[in-house]
């Protein structure tokens, strides 16, 4: 293969394509994204981005952004069940501040439709020298060699061939992935659940667009479904299960699409416009590898699931932010290219465990829905008996909605991550313990500067490793200075506590404490957020021994001589 053209090439421009090329261009990569559409996306399709996500939006300095183009923050706060939009609530849901995030992290929760989100993200890659986007190109051909990979792409308004070469290449390309059909990657799927119909929709519901609801579940005499609230005040989604064998989307008309609105708003004169529609299906897979030599999977097309909880965009987001600091280095040849196994070893249990919870989250949806109908046919009185049970149903807290342990809880376990032998970090779906085990993302903790500035533990993992220590080593300075001269990304040591550079916040727990550290102690933090080393007390040299424990997360120090690699073990006495 002749001289690359870039670095990494992108295929696909939705949410974790153009998450992949901003991650990747703010570390100085040359990217190209390949993408066939001309523009962005008209479809809202996803919605929600939970705080895990928008820490990594913060850190590319797009929250601002992303929350003016989304729903206001007043109007996310939970959910309603009702028998119409236009009318009262019957059950409501409010999410707690931990459920929204704000005690794990220094984000909330943010609700922002994709069309509305993809715009914010291809700005932000415009805006990056290193980053081209080649629109309005469909790929047609993908092929790799030991040293790089080749593509060769339509212009879908001249029909011309352009060929692009790169040394890596990220597949973003959706469900329906060209690419990871084209190295032989299998995705079975699982049996499909049943089929919705998404109809987006512009109308003013001045009655329902000022309420704190993101969700109403509609359940009608005439129509059940789910409509969306995407911008406070006139775009919506009805989401309405349909059966493509005797309804096919070919049946959903202007009118028909008017009458079920009407429907679930309860305005019989309402005058929608309808702007877009979209069948999907309710089912869920991942692919059965994430790398095949070259080309890595991300996204949809690595994996899809329903989007009972919201997990589908954030996974790939995440995904991407995994990736980026892996490849920089492998570029650089700061990292030996094995660095790149572990984005598999890491990111797919993740996404066959945010797969398996979105699907049952949409089983017992699919299974209340069942109940509530058999109680209907039954009862004297169905109307009441349906909403007494659906009422008995949300007092068990389903997990589709209190995901805040799925969100920021588990732990990696690779080659990138440094075990300690501490016991694992507990694991609940709907419960969060903050836990700075290796592979966990390392904890929230609000500090102060010297100047009472306030900010995250989590906004130093910024394009770089972090050694958080205790005040009462200096020697970690030193550490991550000598580190710092190996490696090609930088690596900063941040002292906390009493005499150091930071302080935690009033009211906030001890930074020893929360991270499980002594008071000389510290952990490595990678530049996606997770820890990667923990040392309880401080070796007796911490110069060596951060050395040692980035060449063996970097995989220059080949694993049968790890552990002569590392003079103390990096977890020390464990708590």
């Amino acid at each position: 293969m002749s001289e690359p053209d870039d670095e990494v090439l992108v295929i696909g421009a939705g949410p974790v394509g153009l998450a992949c090329a901003v991650a990747l261009g703010r570390l100085g990569t040359r990217v190209t994204v390949l993408e066939r559409r001309a523009g962005t996306r008209v479809q809202p399709r996803a919605h929600v981005i939970h705080a895990r996500s928008m820490e990594i939006l913060r850190r590319w300095r797009l929250t601002d952004e992303v929350r003016a183009a989304g729903l206001p923050a007043e109007l996310a706060k939970g959910f309603a069940w009702t028998e119409a939009i236009a009318a009262p609530e019957r059950l409501r849901m409010l999410l707690s501040s931990e459920e929204l995030g704000e005690t794990a992290s220094p984000e909330r929760l943010c609700s922002c439709p994709q069309n509305h989100f993809e715009p914010v993200l291809m700005r932000a890659a415009r805006q990056l020298d290193s980053v081209t986007l080649l629109t309005g190109h469909e790929l047609v051909e993908i092929t790799q060699n030991a040293s790089g990979v080749e593509v060769r792409a339509r212009d879908v308004s001249t029909g011309a061939i352009v060929s692009r070469r790169a040394r890596y290449a990220v597949a973003a390309d959706g469900a329906r992935s060209f690419v990871r059909d084209a190295v032989g990657i299998e995705a079975p799927a699982s049996p499909p659940l049943g089929s919705q119909m998404n109809i987006h929709f512009r109308a003013e519901l001045p009655s329902a667009s000022a309420r704190p609801y993101m969700l109403f579940f509609v359940i009608g005499a005439q129509t059940t479904g789910i409509t969306i609230n995407l911008n406070g005040a006139d775009e919506w989604v009805y989401s309405v299960p349909f059966d493509p064998t005797t309804q096919p989307p070919a049946t959903f008309g202007p009118e028909r699409c008017t009458e079920l609105i009407r429907a679930a708003t309860g305005i019989e004169d309402l005058q929608p416009t309808i702007l877009s529609l979209m069948p999907w299906t309710v089912d869920w897979a991942v692919a059965e590898r994430f790398r095949a030599g070259r080309v890595l999977l991300a996204g949809d097309a690595a994996h899809r699931f329903p989007p009972t909880g919201g997990f589908g965009m954030n996974t790939g987001i995440q995904d991407a932010d995994n990736l980026a600091w892996k490849l920089r280095l492998v570029l650089d040849g700061g990292a030996d290219a094995s660095l790149l196994d572990s984005y598999e070893q890491e990111r797919r249990p993740v996404a066959v465990r945010n797969a398996e919870q979105s699907m049952l989250n949409a089983e017992r949806q699919a299974e209340i829905s069942g109940v509530l109908a058999r109680v209907a046919d039954a009862a004297d009185d169905p109307g009441q008996a349906v909403w007494e049970g659906l009422e008995e149903w949300l007092t068990s807290g389903p997990q589709e909605f209190r995901s805040i342990g799925q969100q920021f809880g588990g732990a990696y376990r690779s080659g990138a991550v440094l075990d300690d032998d501490s016991p694992p970090a507990e694991y609940s779906v709907t419960s969060y313990l903050p836990s700075a085990r290796p592979g966990a993302r390392a904890p929230h903790l609000w500090l102060c500067d010297a100047h009472g500035q306030e900010l995250s533990s989590v906004d130093f993992a910024d394009g770089r490793f972090a050694v958080l220590h205790g005040a009462a080593d200096t020697r970690w300075q030193a550490a991550a200075t000598a580190a710092a001269t190996r490696s090609t990304l930088p690596v900063v040591a941040v002292s906390i506590g009493r005499g150091g550079e930071f302080t935690p916040a009033p009211g906030s727990t001890d930074f020893g404490e929360l991270y499980g550290l002594d008071a000389d102690g510290a952990v490595l933090v990678r530049p996606d957020g997770h820890v990667a080393a923990r040392w309880v007390h401080a070796p007796a040299e911490p110069v060596a021994a951060l050395q040692a424990a980035l060449d063996v997360v970097l995989g220059r120090v080949p694993e049968r001589e790890q552990d002569r690699a590392l003079p103390s073990s990096p977890g020390g006495v464990q708590r």
